[in-house]
């Protein structure tokens, strides 16, 4: 439906292949808005990762190409004026434009657009967001000036494709929420029958066969696995399994 270069395939490629392989969290961000740049151009771009711990806010904010003071500007003062929040605050992985979000004239007299994004010499934001369970979420903003025009559909599907592998890779190595926010799985709060089913997922068998384990409907089998996938924020068996990381991998 769209058509690559042979070029931007490679790129694309390359990208993704190194989002699997790289065990770093922050490298391998900087890696993917480095190389994005060749696919969508942008001249600011930005990650955060945050999580809530014990009632504490935890966040880690990073950017190749801005600077200190403008990341401290939008952690201390402007992302609260953020006009997306309502939007990407969703549970859910999101690819978003605020051109879509946001009416035009909302957003140029906003205080986030006139006091942080235009004297940047920015004037167009895109960006995605994952939701990583109920208490942590990681999202890539990417910020381009009028020379480019605004983001277009092609290269929002750009962003889906990498967003895709960088969600894989949180699924991967679910323990940077420990090491880095000092977060524990045992946080999340399954109950017995949830963790029973959890184990017989992580076992390869299948919902009748666990229904018929447990005596219990297909349906409750059902119903119990989608309350897991909700607290774990995971959407698959695999990224459940993943998650959970047992040695039935």
């Amino acid at each position: 439906m769209r058509n690559f270069s042979k070029k931007e395939m490679q790129t694309i490629n390359e990208i993704t292949v190194f989002i699997a392989g790289e065990m770093d969290l922050i490298r391998m961000y900087e890696e993917v808005m480095r190389r994005l740049s060749e696919l969508i151009p942008h001249e600011k771009s930005f990650f955060s990762c945050s999580a809530t711990h014990r009632d504490e806010n935890q966040n880690i904010l990073h950017s190749i190409n801005m600077t200190e003071l403008e990341l401290e500007q939008y952690r201390l003062r402007f992302s609260s004026y953020d006009y997306t929040a309502w939007y990407v605050n969703q549970p859910g992985t999101k690819i978003y434009r605020d051109t879509d979000l946001v009416d035009d004239k909302i957003m140029q007299n906003s205080v986030i657009y006139q006091d942080w994004v235009k004297p940047m010499g920015m004037s167009y934001v895109c960006g995605n967001v994952i939701h990583l369970g109920q208490n942590a979420g990681t999202d890539l903003t990417l910020l381009r000036s009028e020379r480019y025009g605004d983001f277009s559909e092609r290269e929002l599907f750009v962003l889906s494709l990498i967003t895709a592998h960088i969600e894989q890779w949180f699924c991967a190595h679910n323990s940077w929420m420990e090491s880095v926010f000092g977060l524990e799985k045992d946080e999340i709060q399954l109950t017995k029958r949830e963790n029973e089913i959890a184990e017989f997922v992580c076992s390869s068998r299948s919902i009748q066969e666990i229904a018929q384990e447990m005596s219990i409907s297909y349906a409750t089998v059902r119903r119990h696995l989608a309350n897991i996938y909700k607290k774990l924020g995971v959407s698959t068996r695999i990224e459940l399994v993943n998650y959970i990381n047992y040695d039935c991998l």
